[in-house]
């Protein structure tokens, strides 16, 4: 597992799932939310308030079944449909594999989660590193989603955001500008993010503030 550096210190906050069979769990609504696969019990759960600590970190485990597995954690949510997760004992892992066929799960798969979340930033491990079976039908795609709301109350009004890829807790890539099935959807009136998801290791939310011109913030490029 690639530990993050405590510069980064916690981050993207996909960690639990909800309790088997529980009604009342509290999390994104869309994509991933939004599709059924059996729920396994949450190691832990988090909140907003959670969220707001700094330097804070939660290390669990959970069980993905080959028939799907809902993973929610009360803050975000991912669902993996069923045949979705290749066997990491014969798929292999690393770029030039995202796209490639791969033998799917046939047994119960136990991934360690580490979560991390410090001043607005959150970061994700998942282990071993796993992929995702490649589909071009939306309803077998891996969709990760996080809520905004502890995330915006520690950044600029104006911030743009971003899922990023993060192979070794430092280094952040933005998957997207090869590939743009991975572009970060941002639902502000729904208050959450989304992105697809090809494979798993680390993954960190990154904010950055835009130029709002709507919003009485200059465009102009700053004097010399």
């Amino acid at each position: 597992m690639h530990r993050p550096l405590r510069t980064l210190a916690a981050a993207l906050a996909v960690a639990a799932l909800v309790a088997a069979c529980s009604d009342s769990a509290v999390g994104p609504r869309g994509a991933a939310g939004s599709r059924s696969a059996p729920t396994v019990a949450a190691p832990f759960q988090l909140t907003e308030s959670q969220l707001d600590s700094s330097n804070v970190e939660w290390v669990g485990s959970i069980q993905i079944s080959p028939n799907g597995t809902s993973y929610a954690d009360g803050v975000n949510a991912i669902v993996f449909p069923a045949g979705s997760v290749c066997d990491p004992a014969t798929s292999g892992y690393g770029p030039e594999l995202w796209d490639a066929p791969c033998a799917p799960i046939t047994e119960p798969l136990t991934l360690t989660v580490s979560v991390y979340q410090h001043d607005g930033e959150r970061h994700l491990v998942f282990s071993p590193d796993v992929r995702f079976a490649p589909t071009d039908d939306p309803a077998k795609m891996v969709i990760l989603e996080t809520n905004l709301e502890a995330l915006t109350r520690s950044t600029a009004p104006n911030s743009a955001y971003t899922i990023f890829w993060s192979p070794d807790g430092v280094t952040t890539v933005d998957e997207s500008q090869s590939d743009p099935s991975l572009v970060t959807q941002v639902y502000r009136d729904q208050g959450r993010l989304e992105r697809r998801l090809k494979h798993f290791s680390g993954y960190q939310v990154a904010a950055t503030v835009t130029c709002d011109p709507n919003a009485g913030s200059s465009c102009d490029a700053p004097p010399p």
